[in-house]
């Protein structure tokens, strides 16, 4: 039987619970409800359970039968303290959200100055380490939230608690009043985000070299820059060149190949291939990858297997199509970040940084499905993943020539940051003043602009 992994015991729950209320039994299991330690340790050693499986299949995979397997327990024991896998779930999200809130809590005052940086530091020791410990609900939630939408609502009501919270403690910012809220939000999505991509990053076939700390000191200066503007010494240091790289194809072989499939094709065998991807994409968007067969597939484009095995091997080559022209479209909007320099006028700085972000979330979003599908693909293939790190490395490099010209810093940190902050951007809802808190970030904390 498998045994529950553990990272030491420091993300478990007392046994009243994270949040101090006790540890209950569901009726009918008990007239008397309420557990004492023995209990709460075979509620946890579910949640533990639950947590690893998450993380190895997925929200829509994971059964009780296998949680039960790995924890060790039978499914009566499961259901004394959960209905279903949802109901675990939305346990294991508001264990997440108090250790959070209680991290920020934790939070010294954070002003301009030494102190203020420090404060800021030992807070992101805490927070990343409870990301990474919660890993596997960060990445499943967006199949919880379409699943349970009580997940969203408890995730809501965390998110503004922690950003309440964190702008307590924050004394003599120069961000203006009216945008600090929507500033520390994305802030702190940044840091949600930041330690679970920094371990993809790949430099031809070693990985850059951000760990932890060095992270968690750019996720530092980040918020500081942001809240109080560049300050030498604090948080605007002696500049850390960037590592020079070769990059092995851009990121772009699968791209290549995908542009280059119909040029060999007849002009039916071409339209043939296109109604295949057309119908695929259509698909995707409502089944998602797991959800779609190839029966789907040709019965949309209404045409034979015989007719889908001529143009692609399998299922997972005409995902991959469909996906990589997705990104195909999100990398050119990409591409036109306006070059931005110290002594630029500020208004048209603030103008070029907000119609690029307009113009770059709103191509996103047209290709936010078939991204979640790449996604999903990935997950499964090992192979891709090196394409989403190729991808990574590719925008990575085009940031930090952005940043480059600014003169401090660690920038090859700074630019993974970036790309994190852009797709924060892209996962929250689109509004105005949300894009402007992001312009506000790129110009105080990455280039540099007070």
């Amino acid at each position: 039987m498998a045994a529950v992994k553990s990272d030491g015991g420091d993300a478990r729950r007392s046994p009243a619970g994270s949040n101090g209320a006790p540890v209950v039994r569901r009726a009918p299991f008990s007239s008397n409800p309420t557990v004492g330690a023995r209990g709460a340790k075979a509620q946890q050693r579910l949640l533990d359970a639950a947590l690893q499986v998450f993380g190895e299949v997925g929200y829509h995979q994971t059964g009780i039968v296998r949680i039960t397997e790995v924890a060790g327990c039978s499914r009566a024991s499961f259901y004394q303290y959960f209905s279903n896998k949802a109901d675990a779930f939305r346990q294991l999200a508001a264990d997440l959200g108090h250790e959070l809130i209680a991290s920020a809590e934790e939070l010294g005052e954070v002003g301009p100055d030494q102190v203020g940086w420090d404060a800021l530091r030992a807070f992101m020791d805490r927070h990343t380490a409870i990301v990474m410990r919660y890993r596997p609900i960060f990445d499943v939630f967006p199949d919880a939230v379409q699943s349970d939408v009580a997940v969203a609502t408890g995730s809501a009501r965390v998110v503004g608690r922690h950003v309440g919270g964190v702008r307590s403690k924050v004394t003599g910012s120069t961000v203006p009043p009216e945008q600090i809220d929507d500033v520390i939000s994305l802030l702190l999505g940044c840091v949600m985000r930041a330690p679970r991509v920094a371990p993809l990053l790949r430099v031809g076939d070693r990985k850059l070299g951000i760990d932890r700390q060095r992270l968690n000191d750019a996720l530092t200066d980040l918020l500081h820059r942001t809240l109080f503007g560049p300050l030498p010494e604090v948080n605007a240091r002696e500049e850390r060149p960037p590592t020079k790289v070769k990059l092995r194809t851009g990121g772009t072989s699968k791209l290549e190949q995908v542009a280059q499939a119909s040029n060999d094709l007849t002009p039916a065998g071409a339209r043939t291939r296109e109604s295949l991807i057309e119908a695929a994409t259509s698909v995707l968007v409502t089944r998602g990858y797991h959800g779609t067969r190839v029966d789907d597939v040709t019965e949309k484009a209404g045409v034979s297997h015989g007719a889908f095995y001529r143009y692609f091997d399998n299922k997972d080559e005409l995902v991959t199509t469909v996906a990589i022209r997705a990104l195909f479209n999100i990398r050119g909007a990409f591409t036109k970040i306006p070059t931005i320099t110290n002594d630029a006028d500020r208004r048209s700085t603030d103008e070029a940084l907000q119609s690029w972000l307009e113009k770059y979330v709103t191509t996103y979003a047209s290709e936010a499905a078939l991204v979640r599908v790449w996604v999903d693909a990935t997950s499964d293939d090992p192979t891709l993943g090196v394409e989403s790190a190729g991808a990574l490395e590719w925008g990575r490099s085009r940031l930090v020539n952005f940043l480059a010209p600014r003169g401090f810093g660690d920038i090859d940190a700074d630019a993974l940051l970036m790309i994190v902050l852009l797709e924060v951007l892209t996962a929250v809802r689109r509004d105005p003043r949300t894009l402007t808190g992001g312009v506000t970030i790129i110009e105080r904390a990455l280039v540099g602009i007070d």
